[in-house]
């Protein structure tokens, strides 16, 4: 109920009715008043003495049975969230019933539509009997006396989502807006939403990484609309493609580094000669490497991807050439001379030969920021080194002893 100020009406005077701290109705008394007045406020369904089938009504207004017979003008204040929203002012009116006998419909002729916004003021004094109700036009109705409930969105991800919400009893359809922002929306925006017939959505044509507000209302006849029910999601990221950037280049070395992409836990990367990106490549979890060991006046290809964590698991592979400086001179005899590969490029074992004298040595596999993968000791000029776990790429095959040292490039397909 609401809280009336003063508790009684007093003649030629207004009375206020209040729920909490808000003015909803403000009653205009002539000369003559009831001993009392209520007023009680319903957002549900119909309950008495409004008549069966009256599904939804705002403002109900009743005097003391003993004394019927007043006039007066009532100005019902309302809130917008009370009454829903409202498509235009003119719908909402006023409605009644006298002496207990049957509504009469919301448009009866004594009552003017809303002149005011946020008002329910009728042309005349009400001289007659009885009680009365604030409705909005097309209101009174049981299929639309809620707000869409149950509202549920799932199979999100960065470009569509899919909406659903619980059905009420034979609408017209529903209307949807889809924005990312969370005013309340505009009439033209509800001029221009989603009308689905059933009660779910495929929302598509989405930004990916974005918050997204769902405003959901029902359509149950012309004019006749439920409130309105918001929710919110926000879209997936996809895997982004790494960005290279070539820096600190010179005969023999480069450094290879790339923008971080948000939801990346791990990169993978490849170098090599040629532009085509390979099935894999090697893994790293930082977003830079140095490539050494470069040969001069050479073209190279790297290529980068990055491994998400989402439904978005890996991106494209993100490739950037460069080209080492080239010197002009002959290479210096103690890099590979003496010392050959094959097969070259290899796929599963390739043999390692070593020219002149062998004492007790090392051979070991590099990559080519340098990290050591494999090593085993020779005796001979020749060693069988297993490369077939290697991922595809470019290699450093090294040989050293107490007084040698030679390395040279292979390439595992």
């Amino acid at each position: 109920d609401a809280d009336p100020i003063p508790a009684n009406p007093v003649a030629n005077s207004t009375q206020y009715f209040l729920f909490a701290q808000d003015t909803v109705l403000a009653v205009e008394w002539g000369a003559t008043v009831p001993a009392s007045y209520t007023v009680h406020q319903y957002s549900g369904l119909q309950a008495g003495p409004m008549p069966a089938g009256v599904g939804r009504m705002y403002f109900y207004t009743a005097g003391t049975p003993s004394t019927w017979v007043h006039g007066y003008k009532p100005h019902a204040y309302y809130k917008d969230i009370w009454l829903g929203t409202i498509p235009d002012e003119s719908e909402a009116v006023i409605a009644r019933s006298s002496n207990g006998s049957a509504w009469e419909g919301y448009n009866y002729s004594n009552a003017s539509t809303d002149v005011a916004n946020n008002i329910l003021a009728p042309a005349n004094t009400l001289d007659s009997v009885g009680s009365y109700t604030g409705v909005q036009n097309g209101r009174i109705g049981i299929r639309c006396v809620e707000n869409p409930k149950g509202v549920r969105i799932t199979n999100v991800t960065a470009f569509v989502a899919d909406i659903e919400w619980q059905p009420v009893f034979n609408p017209l359809g529903y209307q949807v807006i889809i924005k990312t922002n969370n005013k309340y929306p505009t009439h033209a925006e509800w001029a221009a939403a989603n009308q689905p017939t059933t009660n779910s959505l495929a929302a598509s044509g989405l930004t990916e990484d974005t918050k997204y507000y769902v405003f959901i209302r029902n359509i149950c006849g012309i004019k006749d609309t439920s409130g309105f029910t918001m929710d919110s999601f926000t879209t997936l990221i996809t895997c982004h493609t790494p960005v290279i950037t070539i820096s600190g280049l010179n005969d023999n070395r480069a450094v290879v580094s790339w923008q971080d992409v948000k939801t990346a836990h791990k990169y993978e990367y490849a170098m090599n000669k040629s532009a085509t990106p390979p099935a894999v490549g090697t893994f790293i979890n930082k977003s830079s490497m140095l490539a050494s060991f470069l040969d001069d006046g050479t073209q190279y290809y790297v290529h980068v991807r990055a491994h998400c964590s989402s439904m978005y698991d890996k991106s494209d592979w993100a490739t950037a050439s460069f080209s080492t400086w080239a010197l002009n001179v002959n290479k210096l005899n103690r890099e590979g001379a003496g010392m050959a590969v094959y097969p070259n490029p290899v796929q599963e074992e390739m043999v390692v030969s070593i020219g002149g004298v062998v004492k007790e040595g090392t051979i070991a596999v590099l990559d080519m920021t340098g990290k050591l993968l494999k090593t085993q000791t020779i005796n001979s000029n020749t060693a069988t080194i297993n490369a077939g776990e290697l991922p595809a790429g470019m290699y450093i095959v090294r040989y050293t002893d107490d007084s040698r040292r030679e390395q040279l490039k292979f390439t595992k397909q």
